[in-house]
C-alpha cells in the first residue's frame, strides 16, 4: 500500500501539472499496485484517467474510463460517483459533437440530483441540456431548458450561473429572430459578468450582441460590440477567441460590402484556426471566406472554401452550421 499511495501522489502532481501523458502512466502503474483490492480505489482511478485523457483529447479513452467507473460503481452504489461519471461522460459526448448522447446521460444525472434535491447541480443539467438541444437546433426545447435553469438559479441566488443561462437564451433567441429578446438577456448577462470581473464571458457577451445587432440590421452598433470583444479577449482570452472577433468583424463588412475589409479580418482568422485546429470555428472561417469571394465574383475560390467549409462542419455534428454552409455552396 506504501508504494500505491508514493505511486498515486506522484500520479496527482503530474495532473495538476497537466503533464497527462505521463499522469496516465502513473494512473495505470498505480493500477498494476493495487490489484483490485479495493473497489472505491479502482473507481477513484478509473475516474483520474477519465479526465487525463480529456486532457490530452483522446476522448474514446476517456469514455472507456468512465465506463469502467460506473462498472464498479454498480456494486457499492455510491450516488456522487454516479454524479461525476454522468456528468463526465455527457461532457465527452458534448465535445465530440454527440449532443444526443450528451442529452441521454444529462438526463440520467438529472434523475439522481433532483432525488437528492440538489438545485445548484439541477441548474448546472438544465444549462448544459440547453445548449445541446440548441446544437441540435431544436430551439423551443433548448429555451424550456434554459428557461428551468434560470428559475433554479434565481432561486438559490447564483448570479454567475444566471449570467450563463442569460448569455444561452439570448444566443436562442437571436437565431428565432426575437432580437428584443436576445439583446435584453445578453446585456443582462453582460452587466452579472462586469459585476464579477468575468472578462472572457463578458467578452462573449459582446460577441454574441454584436451578431444580434448585425442581424437586426444596426452594423454601427454590431461593429461597436465586436471591436469591444476583440479587445477583451486579446487581453483576456486565447488565440481562438481572438480568430472569432476577426471572423465577426469580417462579417459585419461583408454585410455592408466592405468586402476587401472583411477579406482582411477573414484572413486573419482563418490562420489561427488552422493553427489551432478547432474543426467547428475552422469550418466557420471557411464559410465566412466563401461569402466574401462570392461578393468579390471569385466563385471558383468561394466554392472551394464553401466545400471546405461543409466537409469540416460535418464533422463536428453543429447542424445550423452545416446547413448555412451547404445552403451557400448551393447558392454560390
Amino acid at each position: 500500500m506504501k508504494k500505491f499511495l508514493i505511486a498515486y501522489t506522484v500520479a496527482d502532481f503530474l495532473f495538476n501539472s497537466h503533464l497527462y501523458h505521463k499522469a496516465i502512466a502513473m494512473y495505470k502503474e498505480t493500477q498494476v499496485l493495487l490489484r483490485g483490492s479495493k473497489d472505491k480505489l479502482e473507481i477513484v482511478l478509473h475516474y483520474k484517467l477519465a479526465r487525463s485523457y480529456v486532457g490530452i483529447n483522446e476522448l474514446k479513452e476517456s469514455l472507456e474510463s468512465y465506463r469502467q467507473l460506473l462498472k464498479f460503481n454498480e456494486e457499492v452504489k455510491d450516488k456522487d460517483w454516479y454524479v461525476r461519471a454522468f456528468r463526465g461522460i455527457s461532457d465527452v459526448h458534448r465535445s465530440l459533437g454527440q449532443h444526443a448522447h450528451s442529452i441521454f446521460f444529462l438526463r440520467k444525472l438529472l434523475q439522481i440530483v433532483q432525488k437528492a434535491e440538489d438545485k445548484q447541480v439541477a441548474g448546472e443539467v438544465y444549462l448544459k441540456m440547453g445548449d445541446s438541444y440548441h446544437n441540435l437546433c431544436k430551439l423551443d426545447k433548448s429555451i424550456e431548458c434554459h428557461n428551468y435553469a434560470l428559475k433554479i438559479c434565481r432561486e438559490i441566488g447564483d448570479k454567475q450561473m444566471e449570467g450563463d443561462v442569460l448569455f444561452s437564451l439570448g444566443g436562442t433567441h437571436r437565431d428565432l429572430a426575437h432580437y428584443s429578446e436576445a439583446i435584453k438577456c445578453l446585456e443582462e448577462s453582460l452587466e452579472i459578468f462586469k459585476k464579477f470581473g468575468k472578462c472572457k464571458a463578458e467578452g462573449e457577451s459582446y460577441r454574441r450582441l454584436g451578431m444580434t445587432y448585425q442581424e437586426k440590421g444596426n452594423y454601427d452598433k454590431a461593429l461597436e460590440c465586436h471591436f469591444k470583444s476583440l479587445e477583451l479577449m486579446e487581453k483576456h482570452g486565447d488565440e481562438v477567441d481572438v480568430g472569432v472577433s476577426y471572423n465577426n468583424i469580417g462579417t459585419t463588412y461583408n454585410a455592408i460590402s466592405k468586402n476587401y475589409e472583411a477579406l482582411n479580418y477573414f484572413q486573419k482568422s482563418l490562420a489561427i484556426m488552422e493553427k489551432c485546429a478547432r474543426k467547428t470555428e475552422l469550418g466557420k472561417a471557411h464559410h465566412s471566406h466563401g461569402l466574401c469571394y462570392s461578393g468579390l465574383g471569385r466563385y471558383a475560390e468561394a466554392i472551394e472554401h464553401q466545400l471546405q467549409a461543409v466537409k469540416i462542419l460535418e464533422e463536428t455534428g453543429t447542424m445550423f452550421e452545416i446547413g448555412r454552409a451547404r445552403c451557400q455552396l448551393g447558392n454560390t
